[in-house]
Order: C-alpha cells, then structure tokens, then sequence
C-alpha cells in the first residue's frame, strides 16, 4: 500500500488504537511519502517505509529519506470543515491545511504529487512565490487568493514614515480603500474611497472625507456630512506592495506619493502574487 500526499490528525479515541494513523498488516508493506502526521507516538511507522518529505511531530518515527522532518513542532495548520463531493452534497469532514509561510508549502516531491487534492483543487500552483508550482505536503493545499479575488485586503503602512495607515478591502460590490492620516499641519483625517480594480492590480478613485463628526453618549459616531476630498490611486506590484498617489484641491493636503509595503496578512486569506 502507498500513502502519498496524505494528513493524519490525532483526534478522540475510537475502537482503533490512537497510536497508528495507518495499520500495516504483518505481511503487508506500507510506503508513505508527501505526508503530514500531527500527534501519534511515531511506533506505529516503524512498520512503514519513507518515500521521502514527510512531516512527524513526534521523535520517535524513523524516517529519515530525503526531505523527511522528524521531532518539530506543529502549529502549522489551521483546522477547518470542508465539503467533499464524491462523498455527497451533504458531506463534511475536519480537515488541516497549512498555514500561511508554513514549511509545507511548496516543498513536496513532485515526482510523488497528485494532480489535484482531496477536495479537488490543483496540485500545481506556486503557493511561496518563489516562481516554481510544486505541491503542498498533505492531502489539501494552501488556499490563495490573487489580487484580483480577494488577494489585496489587508493593512498596509509606509516604512519610511511610520503613523498612517491603508486598508484595503475587496468585497462582491467593489474596493474599499481607507487612508489613516494627517494634514499638513498634524491633524488626523481618515481619507476613504471606492472603486474598481483595473488590469488586476490598480485603482483610480474620488475620495472623500467626513466633517464635523462627534462621539454620541451612546459610542456612534454622528457624521454630518462627507467632503469630497481629492483622488487617489492605489497600485500594487504584487501582494506584499505597491504605491500610493493622491491629489486633494484642499491646500491643507495638496498631492503627493508614497510607496507601501504590508502590515499584516488576515489569517484567513494568502494572497498568491501574480
């Protein structure tokens, strides 16, 4: 038996021995490779033999093929329910998938890798970005979003002048672009606008402003009314930066650039650069 491209869990005990993610029969053999196994207390592979790029959070598994990591810890995946079709519409199973910047990514031998995983996604995509598409290790790969579905939410600042702030939504309607910032003469202002991506990868956008806001005793804030403030344009080179331009008639802004870089990724959401 050959057990390629597969994720063990540890979970509840069962009828079967918690120890053996995989029994191997006496007069059987067991060949395991591109696989994940979280918890077990590593006897159970002495029965089974190493094709190579396994993950064992336990020290006592010995495998020791190329690319297999024994003895490491393992907050590397983040659990979630997910629908498998050849098991019916209804079908639901709790899965593990590597998290965003894990050692799983892109680091399986792709000799060994699959067309597709367990749910069916492509087995090929370049989830480290470093311009080669091999496959995850385990049963399902990282998720990714692009820059055009999704992949641009999050926070962005600017090095070079640390204190203000962009985020960037993307949403089924439109773009949300909201900028943290201050005038000329050191008073906060939050710029935001609305708008389109163009080309995947920029936006052109009025923006606008909102005066004479006050706290209620209830916490909301009461907005009189929104200023139309200038236009901005938001471009990204990739998931991680891009540049900011913006023009504003009010003198207490006038126009200007910067470049950004990210703050911080939502845990839900990896963006794959283009």
């Amino acid at each position: 038996m050959e057990v390629i491209n597969s994720t063990f869990v540890e979970g509840p005990a069962t009828a079967y021995p918690r120890s053996y993610p995989i029994w191997t029969r006496f007069d059987g053999v067991t060949r395991i490779g591109n696989s994940v196994i979280e918890g077990y207390d590593g006897a159970w592979c002495s029965d089974a033999h190493s094709l190579g790029h396994n993950v064992h959070a336990k020290p006592g598994c010995n495998f020791r093929e190329e690319g297999d990591i024994v003895n490491i810890e393992l907050p590397l995946f983040r659990i979630e329910t997910v629908s498998v079709s050849w098991q019916g519409p209804d079908s639901e199973h709790l899965i593990a998938t590597p998290k965003p910047q894990s050692i799983l990514i892109d680091s399986a031998d792709a000799a060994l890798c699959p067309n597709s995983d367990l749910i069916g996604r492509s087995r090929y995509t370049d989830g480290d970005g470093d311009g080669v598409a091999t496959c995850d290790r385990g049963a399902v790969e990282l998720s990714g979003a692009v820059l055009k579905t999704g992949g641009i939410t999050g926070y962005y600042f600017d090095r070079d002048s640390d204190g203000h702030y962009l985020y960037v939504l993307d949403n089924p309607h439109n773009i949300l672009v909201t900028w943290n910032t201050f005038d000329r003469f050191g008073r906060q202002a939050w710029i935001y606008a609305t708008g389109e991506l163009n080309d995947d990868n920029f936006l052109e956008a009025d923006a606008y402003i909102n005066l004479n806001g006050r706290l209620t005793d209830f916490g909301p804030v009461d907005i009189e009314r929104a200023k139309l403030w200038g236009e901005i344009r938001v471009e990204f080179s990739s998931c991680r930066k891009g540049h900011f331009w913006f023009e504003s008639p009010d003198p207490d802004f006038g126009s200007g650039e910067f470049d950004f870089d990210r703050l911080a990724y939502s845990e839900q959401l990896r963006c794959i650069d283009p």
